[in-house]
């Protein structure tokens, strides 16, 4: 289920104040979560979940160029942004 707003929340200097979804695994549209390197993407978040089973998320615009194409790479581990090429780092830090 989610709550009524469909977009995070942000204030004037365009920072995140409130991202607040629940994501049924036993839901056919989640269910890639149930696999390591799996992801997600809900409400502009991606939610992946990582090579060693733990769950994070980000959001899916890129910092870089604030491009909505974040997605998750199973290979290395980390948040991609294919528009350029930037990497992130599953504790956010950008990678190059």
């Amino acid at each position: 289920c989610s709550n009524d707003d469909p977009a995070p929340s942000t204030t004037n200097n365009n920072t995140t104040t409130k991202v607040d979804f629940t994501l049924n695994l036993n839901a056919d549209e989640n269910k890639s979560l149930l696999e390591d390197g799996g992801f997600v993407i809900k409400n502009r978040v991606v939610v992946a979940r990582t090579n060693t089973s733990q769950f994070v998320a980000v959001t899916q615009v890129c910092s870089h160029e604030g491009n909505a194409r974040v997605t998750f790479n199973k290979n290395t581990n980390e948040f991609f942004c294919d528009v350029h090429g930037a990497r992130f780092s599953t504790e956010g830090k950008g990678l190059n």
